[in-house]
């Protein structure tokens, strides 16, 4: 508290890094407002407020600033300390087959970034030119995108371990793969691509003499 006793009815706001006041804070704050002003607000047993929330919505490795109202007020007082908000590390990948071919089984296993990997996590494959996963929840969704079909478990060293044949996907194509850890709501990009190729092509031979004679 600062010179005011705090109560669950206080409220918080964000704004800019760069602001100098609360102006907007109002709007911002009110039901129906800012996606990132949801949340819970209430007072522990020490007397501090406490607000949860996901802040869904802003923008990573950005700073902001926080402004506050007590309840019953008007005025709405900048916070000194800015918030930094930080970005996630996606989790790597690695496939095998190197190049899966659509339709023949294929392993892609991740090894974690920012959070540790569970079997509930969920995977995507959206289109090589994507530049966010718009789409991943639709198809990796049940009975949504036929390529998303497979099993996923944690290995013995704590890698999420894929096994799909990604049915149905185009052959010789890049694509990129989408991450979404288990109870979050924001799908992550992994870094790099992943391409498909053609079905493999069974060698050629030549035989002596040309016709032979069984027997």
């Amino acid at each position: 508290a600062g010179s005011d006793a705090l109560s669950a009815t206080d409220r918080v706001a964000v704004v800019a890094g760069g602001a100098t006041d609360c102006t907007g804070a109002e709007i911002c704050a009110a039901a129906g407002g800012c996606s990132w002003m949801h949340g819970t607000v209430a007072i522990d047993g020490t007397g501090k407020l406490v607000w949860s929330t996901t802040l869904e919505g802003l923008a990573q490795d950005t700073e902001w600033r926080l402004c506050f109202q007590s309840a019953g007020d008007t005025v709405w007082q900048m916070i000194q300390t800015p918030l930094d908000t930080c970005g996630r590390v996606a989790p790597s990948y690695s496939a095998t087959p190197a190049c899966p071919t659509p339709g023949e089984a294929a392993v892609l296993t991740f090894t974690a970034g920012s959070d540790a990997l569970s079997a509930t996590d969920r995977v995507a494959v959206v289109a090589g030119s994507a530049t966010d996963c718009t789409g991943a929840e639709t198809c990796a969704a049940t009975g949504g995108c036929s390529w998303m079909h497979g099993t996923v478990a944690i290995d013995g060293t704590g890698k999420l371990v894929w096994s799909t044949t990604l049915e149905g996907l185009a052959q010789d194509t890049e694509w990129r793969l989408c991450f979404k850890s288990a109870g979050d709501t924001v799908w992550q990009m992994v870094g790099g691509s992943i391409e498909t190729c053609a079905h493999r092509v069974p060698p050629s031979y030549s035989a002596a003499p040309a016709c032979p004679t069984p027997g």
